[in-house]
């Protein structure tokens, strides 16, 4: 009886000895906010031992799944052998999921006002991977916005990290390593599990990027704005400006614009000044071979977009008579660069329509029949003074506006031809704060940015 019982006991726990050998579990990819399956992703399970290269094991799993089922005998290995995981995409673009919206968050988070509450978001923020994240990292994004990049030029599209990886401190990743590497004993205890590979898309800090032609879900509750453009006849060879207005007030915190501009019939010249100071908050890149024009403001906090009042204006030279409304159009289609804005808490989602109103007037500001020099000095104290240069003697009206949209000078006199100097004085802002000039001569207006010492 003795033996017996010996022998069933060697045997249960030979049985319990051979069921620990044997480890099955899932091995995922997954997007790292809310744990989106990355469809179609290649995981690798990677035993390591000094002793002895064992080869990894490669899964491609098909477009439909994110997941690979792994079997892993442990007996196959020899002892102190350690594994690991990973995963890798395919191409699924740099801009993918990269917008102003991102641009917004990290500006926040570089000044302190609100933090990137994750350290995923805090790696796909820097762009540059130097590992930190500064205003060098909202250039090269900006960059790839604009279309001057296709690529980063010092980081991949995707970064990976395991499930097992624990962060020293959460609120800065980039200090000390994660864990490499998982003991025997670590991986026995996913057995009926699920193990994880966590994607980070490079400058995607929101995690909407897009995987198989998913279509674009704005990330909050949207309202929608309306982009104005003038039309009209323009003339061969005469250079104009054109207006870009919307048709309501409200705040703005940043703005994402694709325009088409046909190279077969205009020339893209440049853009200059509305109630936005285009040298210092806006960037726009031109493709003069498909037309493309890519324009961005970020960094606005409680910016007033007045209705009716040119944001800035496009300069263009016509280079055959034909109407605007064939020349210069909004894309909304093109699911890499969409246009839309958003509000000052980088949260508010404006989709922008876009129609055309009123006519190209002739002549237009900066260009024909008016000059008009930015306000010197720029901070001021007791006074600065505007140059206006005019071919005819005309009616003006110039005003000051502080940030919120309030008036808080206005004076109207008649400028004589040639060169007149208009003082603005101290009582038109308050000490330390920023406004917005706007001159009106005849039809044409012309805005610009004002700071008080």
């Amino acid at each position: 009886m003795k033996s017996f019982f010996s022998a069933f006991f060697f045997f249960s726990l030979a049985h319990t000895l051979l069921a620990q050998d044997t480890i099955r579990f899932q091995l995922c990819a997954e997007l790292w906010k809310d744990n989106r399956p990355i469809i179609g992703a290649t995981v690798v399970f990677q035993p390591y031992n000094p002793a002895f290269p064992y080869p990894p094991i490669v899964f491609t799993v098909d477009t439909s799944q994110f997941c690979a089922a792994m079997t892993v005998v442990l007996s196959d290995y020899l002892p102190g052998t350690t594994f690991s995981y990973r995963a890798s995409v395919p191409d699924t673009g740099f801009l993918n999921g990269v917008s102003v919206v991102d641009l917004c968050k990290i500006g926040q988070h570089i000044m302190g006002i609100n933090p990137l509450p994750s350290p995923f978001a805090l790696i796909a923020a820097d762009a540059n991977k130097s590992g930190s994240v500064t205003t060098f990292d909202l250039i090269e994004l900006r960059k790839l916005i604009l279309g001057v990049y296709n690529t980063l030029p010092n980081n991949t599209s995707w970064r990976f990290i395991t499930d097992y990886c624990v962060f020293q401190n959460p609120a800065n990743p980039f200090q000390g390593n994660c864990q490499s590497e998982i003991s025997s004993a670590e991986l026995a205890a996913l057995d009926g599990g699920i193990a994880r590979v966590l994607g980070i898309k490079t400058g995607d800090v929101d995690g909407d990027v897009r995987f198989d032609g998913e279509p674009y879900v704005p990330p909050v509750v949207t309202d929608s704005i309306t982009m104005l453009l003038p039309q009209g006849l323009l003339s061969a060879g005469i250079p104009v400006a054109i207006p870009v207005k919307f048709d309501k007030d409200f705040t703005l915190g940043s703005l994402q614009v694709k325009f088409f501009i046909d190279p077969a019939l205009a020339r893209y010249d440049s853009i200059s000044d509305g109630l936005m100071d285009v040298n210092s908050t806006t960037f726009a890149h031109y493709d003069s071979l498909t037309g493309r024009l890519i324009f961005t403001a970020s960094g606005y906090f409680d910016f007033l977009a007045q209705a009716g009042v040119p944001l800035f204006y496009l300069h263009l030279t016509p280079l055959q008579s034909v109407n605007l409304t064939t020349v210069l159009n909004v894309a909304h289609d093109d699911p890499s660069v969409r246009t839309f804005a958003i509000g000052s808490d980088c949260a508010l989602y404006y989709t922008i329509g876009s129609t055309y109103s009123g006519f190209v007037s002739s002549p237009m500001p900066e260009l024909r029949g008016l000059r008009v020099g930015q306000p010197s000095p720029n901070p001021f104290g007791d006074r600065t003074c505007l140059e206006i240069e005019l071919e005819s003697s005309e009616w003006a009206v110039l005003e000051i506006f502080d940030l919120t949209g309030r008036l808080q000078f206005s004076e109207e006199k008649l400028l004589d031809v040639g060169v007149s100097s208009w003082e603005i004085p101290a009582s038109a802002l308050s000490s330390g704060s920023l406004g917005i000039w706007r001159l009106r001569v005849g039809g044409q207006m012309m805005a610009g940015k004002l700071a008080k010492k």
